[in-house]
């Protein structure tokens, strides 16, 4: 029996090779309101989109995936777990079906993340925040 795990999402990341030009598209152009304390010269830029963040990234920023995570795809999508038991729970799962983790709740400055790439190879994360981070 499959266990019920709840698999929000939490981050969806666009890769640019224009990313100024992207940024200034979806803030200006779709009027989406940056997140507090952005700027364009940051190396990520973040979008108030109510519980899930949707964010732009350098395509620069995709060459760490493709020698890290051995791919071309320029998406990212992040789960968010509400808490230890839930992120365990989520890792027993996709190893239980096969799924090789690249990451096992590895402890990071904002939280812990496990990491994984769908049958595409698009990489996946599942994120469990920082107790003084919000997401």
């Amino acid at each position: 029996m499959k266990p019920k795990i709840n698999w929000r999402i939490s981050h969806v990341n666009l890769y640019s090779e224009d990313y100024a030009k992207l940024i200034r598209f979806y803030r200006d152009v779709l009027g989406m309101n940056p997140l507090e304390g952005m700027s364009e010269a940051d190396n990520w830029y973040g979008f108030e989109t109510g519980s899930t963040t949707f964010a732009l990234e350098p395509a620069d920023n995709r060459k760490s995936y493709t020698w890290e995570y051995n791919t071309q795809n320029p998406v990212l999508v992040q789960f968010l777990a509400k808490d230890e038991a839930e992120l365990e729970a989520m890792n027993q799962h996709l190893e239980k079906s096969g799924v090789k983790l690249l990451t096992r709740s590895e402890l990071r400055s904002y939280g812990k993340i496990t990491i994984f790439q769908d049958p595409d190879g698009n990489v996946m994360e599942i994120l469990l925040p920082s107790v003084n981070k919000t997401v």
